[in-house]
């Protein structure tokens, strides 16, 4: 077994999807697959960007602070804009976090001192559909990351 604690730059998001989410009273578990682990991670042996088998980051000591649900623009072809949605903040207390997480893109992880935040888009097979987007900032005393085994280095 592999484990990376605070390393979340040593990652990249690119096709991560997260499957699972468990959550309790100070730590936030997410289920994730298609995760790359970095050539320069501390685990990674390969000296070349791979992907993890499915890998749980774990937030321990963790506390949700603020949840935004990400606002957009839509404009036409000849720049006019046809629709704003502004920045939503999240009620946390009445928030599914559970609901909202579950097979959605993890499209960044930020830790930085005790604060760290998670993006999240939706999916859709459609590219013309604007999907739900999302952005958790947490106070958490670690992050770690592990997984089995590698799988494939990833293709450029």
């Amino acid at each position: 077994m592999f484990k990376s604690v605070n390393e979340v730059d040593k990652f990249r998001y690119d096709d991560c999807v997260i499957t699972g989410v468990e959550i309790g009273d100070d730590f936030l578990h997410l289920k994730t697959e298609a995760l790359i682990v970095k050539a320069n991670n501390s685990q990674n042996s390969n000296y070349t960007d791979s992907y993890a088998s499915e890998t749980t980051i774990s937030f321990t000591g963790a506390t949700p602070v603020k949840a935004i649900k990400i606002g957009y623009k839509k404009y036409d072809a000849n720049d006019k804009l046809i629709e704003a949605v502004e920045d939503k903040e999240i009620d946390l207390a009445t928030a599914d976090f559970r609901k909202l997480f579950k097979d959605m893109y993890l499209n960044d992880l930020v830790k930085a001192g005790d604060s760290c935040s998670i993006c999240v888009t939706g999916m859709d097979d459609d590219p013309t559909v604007v999907c739900d987007s999302y952005e958790l900032y947490l106070d958490c005393d670690e992050v770690s990351m592990s997984w089995e085994k590698y799988l494939n280095k990833v293709q450029y």
